[in-house]
């Protein structure tokens, strides 16, 4: 496996996982003072045994993940010399090329059932909010239920792929690999970074194939412990907080895998955007946000820029770029019309899917307000998952995973985090855009005025048009 090495034998569970890739320290999400911070924890498909046999607390041992060298965004040369300036031109292309390069992949290669996939679950996932805030990553979701079919045969695997929207598992593979190498992006100027890992029971001997699979097609780093005890739970949540930077520290803490957990698979999710158009801190006031539980007061954002504007039956969107080609779009439901009810009709996904290619639009001056907001959710898919088709590796009766293991499993548990902020700290370009109601008229010829102070939805896609992020909004 080149994308890979084995650890050296001082990694130790009970001193928890020093993390390491060949030439140095791995790299990992590096704090940002971007205007937009993003991930998700699609954990942990926990497969469990009834029956286990006695385990042991052996030292993990790991394959850890190399993951692509991205060329690094060059910082122009202190020096005003002309080799200075030649080698900025030089670094500068080869980091376009290499962008450029991996984008196209991704845009070609992208899984056909992918879009079908965000539309389907984000209708299960995001519709019963209960005025509650809801944050639920797609790709975060597919990467770890694609792992979770390189597991099983017959009927549990059909209904994974069914679910996936692929015909087979190496078009499933095929699809997510090029999913996951299209999003991933640390060259300094954009932060896209999916990880994957398997956790295995000591006490249980698996069959090697499927695993080196995750590792090579899924860049899925493999530990090795005692499930249930407390050092592995805690190698578990460094691990997840070396992947999320820390913004999920209070989810990874609470995961304690059970006892009888035979192996787990976990997927997260970062992302970190600089805008590329900055707001400016002494533009924001204080204003009322309407949420479901009453009015709050809210830190709105305000600028007025030259920009497109969409519109729907029942929405009016945004869309606010980031350096490298990644946007998030924001959609305002019309009054009377609730965020839910535009996931639930598919109009949601149409629209981030369609994105710049959305029939109705103009170009205008908007101003715009937009409420500042760190909002987070956790939630069970199981019940969503069963509502997509995916029934059998639920019950120990009728899953199968036979190219892991003889033994009986099924899947106990599919828990999924995520966490959005968008704020002003730290950095020029530090704030939201968000586009208030507009109704499904076309607006006025020359500006309009946007307020977000109402629900609201929100998407992050990649610069290859790949879903990250949905979320709904009810109280910044």
């Amino acid at each position: 496996m080149d994308e890979y090495k084995r650890a050296n034998d001082d990694i130790r569970a009970p001193e928890g996982l020093k993390e390491r890739a060949a030439g140095g320290e791995r790299r990992r999400p590096r704090a940002r003072w971007y205007a937009a911070v993003a991930a998700a924890l699609a954990v942990t498909v926990a497969l469990t045994a009834v029956l286990w046999p006695a385990g042991n607390s052996a030292a993990l041992a790991i394959y850890e993940a190399e993951y692509p060298r991205a060329a690094a965004y060059p910082q122009e040369p202190r020096s005003q010399s002309e080799a200075a300036w030649e080698q900025f031109n030089e670094d500068w292309n080869a980091w376009r090329e290499d962008s450029r390069g991996r984008r196209q992949r991704g845009v070609e290669l992208m899984p056909e059932g992918y879009d079908d996939f965000v539309a389907g679950s984000a209708a299960r996932f995001l519709t019963d909010t209960g005025g509650e805030n809801a944050v639920y990553s797609p790709l975060s979701a597919y990467m770890a239920l694609a792992m979770l079919a390189e597991l099983t045969d017959g009927e549990s695997r059909n209904q994974l792929l069914g679910a996936l929207g692929a015909e087979s598992l190496e078009e499933l593979r095929t699809g997510a690999n090029a999913l996951w190498e299209g999003v991933y992006s640390d060259d300094g100027m954009l932060t896209t970074i999916p990880a994957s890992s398997v956790w295995i029971d000591a006490g249980h001997e698996l069959n090697g194939g499927p695993l080196e699979t995750l590792a090579e097609s899924y860049y899925a780093s493999s530990y090795r412990g005692e499930m249930g005890s407390p050092e592995l739970d805690g190698a578990l949540a460094d691990w997840i907080d070396a992947q999320t930077g820390g913004l999920l520290s209070k989810q990874a803490r609470e995961i304690q895998l059970s006892p009888e957990t035979v192996i787990a698979l976990v997927n997260t999710l970062y992302f970190s955007g600089k805008w590329t158009g900055e707001f400016k801190e002494s533009a924001t006031e204080p204003g009322m946000f309407h949420s479901p539980g009453g009015d709050v007061e809210a830190q709105f954002m305000h600028k007025s820029s030259a920009r497109n504007y969409f519109w729907g039956e029942d929405f009016a969107a945004v869309g606010l770029g980031f350096e490298n080609g990644a946007e998030m779009w924001l959609l305002l439901p019309d009054e009377g019309v609730s965020a839910e009810e535009l996931v639930e009709s598919g109009a949601a996904a149409d629209f981030v899917e369609q994105g710049w290619g959305w029939p109705d639009s103009k170009y205008l001056i908007v101003n715009m307000a937009v409420p500042r907001f760190d909002v987070e959710s956790t939630m069970d898919l199981a019940e969503g998952l069963r509502a997509l088709g995916v029934e059998d590796v639920f019950d120990i009766r009728s899953a199968d995973f036979s190219p892991l293991t003889e033994e009986a499993l099924f899947v106990s548990a599919v828990k999924h985090s995520a966490r959005v902020t968008v704020d002003e700290e730290g950095c020029t370009a530090a704030a939201l855009t968000v586009i208030p109601a507009a109704g499904a008229a076309m607006p006025p010829d020359d500006e309009v005025d946007f307020v977000l102070d109402r629900p609201f939805l929100f998407a992050i896609t990649s610069n290859t048009g790949a879903v990250l992020f949905l979320g709904i909004v009810n109280t910044p």
